[in-house]
């Protein structure tokens, strides 16, 4: 949901980025939220990284802010990890658990010889330490996480081995500019924060990345109603359970609730090809004041109730096993 990116340069030199967007992600569907996350931090002489479910990495980086820069180590940096991501996974809907890097943490560190490692921690690895740092000459070293890496790592390592066989000159903050454009989507863009370092001195700044298309914006759209319980939230911390929902999407009109402790969906969709009425968990009834019904039961059964009689007519009628 979020994307991180770092060049080791030569002479002891380091670049890294981070977008601010946040997105939803519903029914396996990618919609923009906001753009107002902060996921790079600055704690004193250190710039670290925390990204994912962003209730759960606002924790994090909260608690690892709290600590002594002095005292950060990685036990210290594992145990509040670890704290948020325990505090955060059960009210997480069970879409949501099922993915794949929940909470990621980096911090670029500068060793006793001046050269520049990548440490990564990873709730998909249970946020054990795993370090990143160039082979000899391989220099500029790219390194990178999240949705638009794929996109911004390649351009990055082209662009870096065209300047330096034409004219050994080019400018990192266009380039990384220019890189996170590339990658703008539902889940990479808002702001650029970007960082340049010698070991010595660090030079800091943020810029707008420009989308090149207009966005799905899902919540943007819609009406909801209820605070809901708290118990199951969104990726960027908002309540879904006992909440319902308004929304226009293209071709439809949508009437969603999503029951309380679960996040599990009925609806109502008014579509252009007809009308739904569904539910994910649950019986299904369309009844009747007078106690007239059609019940879908949750397990697969059908029972109907008619305080008068039922008719049946048709041209044929087809009843297969």
């Amino acid at each position: 949901m979020s994307v991180f990116i770092a060049t080791i340069l030569e002479n002891d030199k380091i670049a890294f980025a981070a977008d601010s967007r946040v997105c939803e992600i519903v029914n396996g569907e990618t919609f923009w939220s906001n753009d107002n996350a902060t996921k790079l931090y600055h704690h004193g002489k250190v710039w670290f990284y925390c990204s994912g479910v962003m209730s759960m990495a606002e924790d994090a980086a909260k608690d690892i802010m709290s600590q002594p820069v002095e005292q950060l180590s990685p036990q210290s940096i594992i145990k509040a990890l670890k704290k948020s991501y325990n505090k955060h996974i059960t009210k997480l809907s069970p879409d949501i658990k099922k993915m794949k890097y929940l909470l990621q943490f980096v911090i670029p560190f500068n060793g006793e010889n001046g050269d520049w490692e990548i440490h990564y921690y990873d709730s998909e690895f249970d946020f054990e330490p795993q370090i990143y740092k160039p082979e000899p000459n391989e220099m500029p070293y790219v390194w990178g996480i999240g949705k638009g890496a794929n996109i911004i790592n390649p351009y990055l390592k082209e662009a870096y081995t065209t300047y330096k066989n034409v004219d050994g000159e080019y400018n990192i903050t266009k380039l990384y500019i220019e890189a996170f454009e590339k990658a703008a989507a539902e889940n990479c863009g808002g702001e650029m924060t970007f960082v340049y370092s010698d070991g010595i001195e660090c030079l800091h700044g943020k810029t707008t990345i420009k989308d090149s298309r207009a966005l799905r914006k899902r919540y943007l759209e819609a009406v909801k109603h209820g605070e809901g319980d708290g118990v199951i939230v969104s990726t960027s911390g908002k309540n879904i359970s006992g909440v319902a929902e308004l929304s226009k999407p293209n071709g439809s009109y949508d009437t969603i609730y999503r029951n309380s402790n679960y996040a599990q969906e009925r609806r109502l969709l008014l579509k252009d090809e007809g009308i739904e009425l569904s539910t994910e968990t649950g019986d299904l009834v369309i009844g009747h004041d007078n106690g007239s019904f059609i019940k879908l039961k949750s397990g697969g059964d059908i029972e109907i109730k008619a305080i008068g009689k039922i008719y049946f007519n048709g041209v044929e009628f087809n009843f297969d096993n």
